[in-house]
């Protein structure tokens, strides 16, 4: 459609479905800009624990990509000794740049909140850029961060495996933050790409356990815990900034980089709805929400960008349509005890509709009674046959089996095939 029918229809739903404009907060469109979720500050995890950075400087001798050569670039993950590739956090993985030949010079570095050092372990995986197929698998590294830490900056070399013609090494390093600078390196990089979404999961707000991530230390305290979305016109949802999750691009990383944060509405456990129809509608154009707060540490404002992804499209543009947050720093009369956020949408400078975001589950996993009963008594979680407070999680597969399969074909070449529906490696 041309521009301004698009834009005429933003404001159509706008005016006569507040509900669903709500989470599909329109603007101006624009072609997709892979900065709002590709682009990262070099910073991952939770920062308050033992911070840490990390560089991979290159490789050497690496398995050849195909006839037509290679194009290899990385991708890091940190989690626990001898967990499995899928179980380490997409939304925490850091990717290179692609880099041409056998030995490639990537020289990019990051940050992470470690936690315990002793039991972190340091996983990378190389593979080939290929833009007519899937990206081919070279091979794969594995170290504990005590052996890093312990060179105290000069680079490891480490033999690549996990293929049957892997071959060549990596070389990696790891310290305090100021090995960034000591090197000379900007820990600007790339995010790891987005995965697919997950199936949804029942759940019910009265259950013991609370299947959202819910938001901690690492976020200010005004943005902790779950979140109710409230007058949705029956469509009840509850949402969190908790991470990180394994959405990738710069989704949900448990705490703002910078004085951004970024959420897809479908992604890993971190949004739910009682409208089955709704969390459909959003699913498929893939909505993200960038939030850009007025204070990385106090945050007491927030403009809000949403993307369609599968649309290739940016909502941004303030003059016509404009979304916000404001936090209610006196207690709220509606809400006593919770934090509230007001969310008001403006058409052309007035504002059309307006709703807010209720703390219902703190950062301690404590629900509040109250405000969990105002979210069981929305009238349309009752319909459909449905149980009062019965929602539908979004969560990412965890567990992908591979084999390694050798085709008569190629013989030399190992081709990793995922078995089943799971996301790409």
């Amino acid at each position: 459609k041309p521009r301004w029918q698009k834009l005429a229809s933003c404001i159509i739903a706008e005016l006569s479905a507040p509900h669903l404009a709500a989470h599909f907060a329109m603007g101006n469109f624009c072609a997709g800009n892979d900065s709002y979720t590709r682009e990262g500050d070099g910073w991952s995890g939770q920062l308050g624990d033992n911070p840490t950075a990390i560089i991979v400087w290159r490789g050497r001798d690496l398995r050849k990509g195909d006839i037509m050569g290679s194009d290899p670039y990385c991708v890091v993950r940190v989690g626990k000794p001898k967990q499995p590739w899928y179980e380490k956090m997409r939304s925490a993985g850091r990717r290179s740049k692609v880099a041409k030949g056998t030995d490639p010079e990537w020289n990019f570095g990051f940050a992470i909140g470690t936690g315990n050092i002793t039991q972190t372990e340091v996983h990378i995986r190389v593979f080939d850029k290929d833009r007519l197929s899937g990206d081919d698998f070279l091979g794969e590294v594995t170290v504990p961060l005590k052996q890093l830490l312990d060179a105290k900056g000069t680079p490891v070399d480490l033999a690549m495996k996990g293929d049957v013609d892997a071959k060549g090494t990596l070389s990696v390093s790891a310290g305090p933050l100021e090995l960034l600078n000591d090197k000379k390196l900007e820990p600007l990089v790339l995010f790891e790409e987005m995965g697919p979404i997950g199936p949804t999961k029942k759940w019910n707000v009265d259950d013991p356990t609370v299947s959202l991530l819910i938001g901690g230390t690492s976020l200010p305290n005004s943005l902790r815990g779950v979140f109710w979305l409230t007058d949705q016109k029956g469509s009840s949802a509850l949402a969190s900034f908790g991470g990180p999750n394994r959405d990738g691009g710069g989704c949900s990383l448990g705490r703002l980089s910078g004085d951004r944060y970024t959420v897809r509405v479908s992604g890993d456990r971190v949004w739910s709805f009682a409208s089955q129809s709704l969390g459909e509608a959003l699913e498929a154009i893939d909505l993200v929400y960038h939030f850009i707060f007025d204070d990385p540490s106090d945050p007491k404002k927030c403009q809000i960008y949403p993307e369609a992804r599968n649309w290739g499209l940016v909502m941004k543009e303030e003059s016509l349509l404009d979304f916000e947050m404001e936090l209610e720093e006196e207690p709220d009369q509606d809400y006593p005890g919770s934090v509230v956020w007001r969310r008001p949408s403006y058409v052309a400078g007035q504002m059309v509709y307006e709703y807010a975001l209720v703390q219902v589950i703190d950062e301690a996993g404590q629900k509040n009674p109250a405000r969990l009963g105002q979210v069981r008594g929305v009238p349309k979680v009752q319909h459909h046959g449905r149980k009062p407070g019965l929602h539908l999680v979004p969560v990412s597969r965890r567990y992908c089996k591979v084999a390694t399969l050798s085709l008569a074909s190629e013989p030399r070449r190992a081709v990793a095939t995922a078995l089943g529906t799971c996301p790409p490696p």
